[in-house]
């Protein structure tokens, strides 16, 4: 495994764990290579301590950017070759608002090591946002239509995308008439009928005294799904937060042939969030903030980012799996320092009215003594 889909795991590790602890009961599920591509498209246009921020959330360590850019060309030329049966299309993209310019380094970078193509539009009016939304409806298959809003682009001089499609057939299929409705026991006491597959046979399987795992693979057995039951005296919670790139190393290779009757839900699960929080919470804070430093990046030398959304979707059938995900870095001018406002807090008895300030006519006034 290459230091990059290594360092891949661990900051996918760390990013869930902060996700799922920020909502414990609803459901996250995250690209952490796709994330990963999106912050190195910006750790290409930083320096000093942003970059160096980056780097160690990223799992980066101190192995030169250089470094990182061969192997991350080579781990993504080895996924989307990974086996004939099984889809995977990674797209990278630079938007650039008409009123900036990547430098021609920065380009020549993105383009050679992500295969990122940059385009300049409007960004800050609908059109922009429509520009790159189209561009990940078409690179996800039309699983995710929508990334960035142009209330988020208000600002926005820049824009890194990654978006990942992924479409896998099961090595063995499931028989559809073999599913039907069972219990999924949902966080606390409720319960929900779900539709349930099942199959029997040798299914790759591993055991703890806090959960089990299966792993079902997809067309030539390269790539597979793994799914962890933690067990009833644990939680879900528990294991994501004792959970490390050592011990899922470690998991994933105790998995063997055993003679299983499998029940496996049907999943339908489409997944957003900012990841600003959870990613300054991990670390990388100046990026964020008036002491960012992409002054690589292009002709402005004044940018941080202003936010990082993260889009999934997931479907899992009796045929195979689908998976999308996008994600956006968007990256606007640092904010004028200004200082702290006057307040005013009325919260005593006052007096007001209600003015037409073309005539200047008091339709009403009065003395408030009591707000309710």
């Amino acid at each position: 495994m290459t230091q990059v889909a290594t360092a891949a795991n661990a900051f996918g590790i760390d990013l869930l764990g902060k996700l799922t602890k920020a909502h414990p009961d609803a459901n996250c599920f995250i690209s952490p290579y796709s994330v990963q591509q999106a912050l190195l498209l910006a750790d290409n246009g930083a320096g000093g301590i942003t970059r160096k921020q980056i780097g160690t959330v990223l799992h980066l360590g101190t192995t030169p950017l250089a470094t990182i850019n061969i192997q991350t060309k080579a781990l993504r030329e080895s996924l989307t070759s990974a086996d004939p049966k099984v889809k995977i299309d990674i797209a990278n993209a630079l938007w650039a608002d008409h009123s900036f310019l990547f430098t021609t380094s920065y380009q020549e970078t993105c383009q050679e090591f992500y295969d990122a193509h940059t385009q300049s539009v409007a960004l800050r009016k609908p059109s922009g946002a429509a520009a790159i939304n189209a561009w990940v409806k078409q690179k996800t298959e039309n699983k995710i239509s929508e990334i960035v809003t142009p209330a988020a682009l208000i600002e926005a001089v820049a824009v890194l995308t990654n978006a990942v499609y992924f479409h896998g057939s099961w090595t063995t299929a499931f028989k559809a008439s073999d599913t039907h409705p069972q219990t999924f026991h949902l966080s606390g006491q409720s319960a929900q009928q779900i539709p349930t597959m099942r199959r029997e046979g040798a299914i790759d399987y591993a055991k703890s005294s806090d959960w089990e795992a299966v792993a079902l693979p997809y067309g030539g057995g390269r790539l597979r799904m793994i799914a962890v039951l933690p067990a009833e005296s644990s939680s879900l919670s528990a294991f994501v937060e004792t959970l490390s790139a050592a011990r899922w190393s470690a998991l994933a290779q105790q998995l063997q042939p055993t003679r299983l009757s499998l029940f496996l839900p049907k999943v339908h699960v489409e997944y957003s969030a900012s990841l600003k929080p959870a990613l300054d919470s991990l670390g990388m804070r100046s990026a964020f903030r008036g002491d960012a430093d992409f002054t690589a990046m292009g002709s402005r030398k004044d940018l941080l980012i202003s936010d990082v959304l993260h889009k999934t979707t997931l479907d899992v059938d009796e045929e195979g799996t689908t998976a999308s995900a996008a994600t956006a870095v968007i990256m606007t001018p640092k904010a004028i320092m200004l200082p702290p406002p006057l307040t005013v807090r009325i919260d005593r008895p006052f007096f007001c009215a209600i003015q037409d300030t073309q005539t200047g006519a008091v339709l009403f006034a009065g003395a408030i003594r009591k707000p309710q």
